[in-house]
């Protein structure tokens, strides 16, 4: 009897044993118990989770950090690389400021504090260094493309180690920035005299060194007045002319525009230089515009198309021309005349004779 009652116990403590640990099973996980597996399967939300990682000695991977929600090994919190990321865009909007005339002692301390770490601190001497980029440039004639290209990338980045020196006080800063203008304007200035043509449709490499160019009787690139024939852009995957007179022409597709204001040819756009407002519809979308907006096959044929600002808006004057027979008889040449604004394609007015519902063809 008494072992059986052994027996029995040892049945009655096992069953308890079961039950706990499938109770056990069954209980949430604590916070803690998730911090760790977390941690072992390489999740984390602070730098502080990712302490127990052994990473390499190796500089920019020999730190435990928390990135995107996962440990990983990389730069110290003082090298973190998203800080230089921004470091080319905020040098862009300083040197603007500043050739604009307008300096901050205070904001050049800061963004040199916060860049320090991104370029070796820049030991320039002026005049040496332009120096030098010109007389590479003059001395290579075989290709001036890229010669000018070159030229240009090196002054740009002269400029902008000037931010980052720390012993240059904002005005010296403005000085120096304006030194290396002036020469960068003479190389552009040569550059484009020397080609007569700007075709950005052909030469890629002509937008790294040339962003601004304004075209009415005369040229302006960079502010600078230069003598061009013309100017050859892409928009929308065609290839649009534009020459300067007293008023400027663009031609695309054979379909030939006269602008009554001034133009400015910017990132591959047309704006109106004056306003700033961008010509959304350029001229080889005319004939698309006129299509969708009418619903109806385009049968007329433009014969002067002029492109003019009428108070706060950019409109395209039409003068088109269509054939037909009034009665289906007697041959006629009709004159319509649309206004179609230029930044949104909408159809403004339709004007034709009143005894055109009479023609037909």
């Amino acid at each position: 009897m008494k072992g059986i009652g052994v027996l029995i116990f040892l049945l009655v403590i096992a069953l308890l044993s079961s039950l706990s640990a499938s109770y056990s099973q069954a209980l949430p996980p604590t916070t803690r118990e998730i911090i760790i597996r977390e941690r072992e399967e390489g999740k984390c939300l602070t730098d502080e989770d990712c302490r127990g990682i052994v990473c390499p000695q190796v500089v920019g991977m020999d730190t435990p950090r928390c990135i995107e929600g996962k440990c990983v090994c990389g730069p110290t919190p003082s090298l973190a690389l998203p800080s230089c990321f921004e470091y080319e865009q905020e040098i862009r909007r300083v040197l603007r400021e500043v050739e604009m005339g307008k300096t901050d002692e205070e904001q050049l301390r800061r963004i040199r504090e916060r860049y320090r770490e991104c370029v070796p601190q820049p030991q320039l001497t002026i005049r040496t260094e332009i120096q030098e980029v010109i007389s590479k440039y003059q001395a290579e004639k075989r290709n001036l493309t890229a010669a000018t290209v070159e030229a240009i990338k090196s002054l740009n980045e002269m400029k902008a180690q000037l931010v980052l020196a720390s012993n240059l006080t904002g005005k010296e800063l403005a000085e120096k920035v304006r030194e290396i203008n002036e020469e960068r304007k003479k190389i552009i200035k040569s550059y484009v005299e020397s080609v007569r043509e700007l075709n950005f449709a052909r030469r890629e490499e002509l937008k790294k060194i040339i962003e601004d160019i304004k075209v009415g009787k005369e040229v302006e690139v960079e502010g600078e007045k230069v003598n061009v024939d013309k100017i050859v852009i892409k928009v929308n995957d065609k290839e649009v002319e534009i020459k300067p007179g007293d008023n400027v022409t663009i031609e695309v597709e054979g379909l030939v525009v006269k602008a009554k204001i001034p133009l400015r040819v910017r990132e591959e756009k047309l704006e109106d230089a004056e306003t700033n407002k961008v010509i959304n519809v350029t001229p080889e979308r005319l004939r698309e515009r006129l299509r969708e907006r009418l619903r109806e096959r385009l049968r007329e044929r433009i014969r002067e198309a002029m492109l003019e600002r009428k108070g706060d808006m950019l409109v395209y004057d039409i003068n088109a021309e269509k054939v037909g027979k009034i009665l289906g008889v007697i041959p006629v040449n009709l004159q319509i005349k649309y206004q179609i604004s230029a930044e949104n394609g909408e159809v403004i007015s339709l004007s034709k004779p009143w005894w055109s519902i009479f023609v037909l063809g």
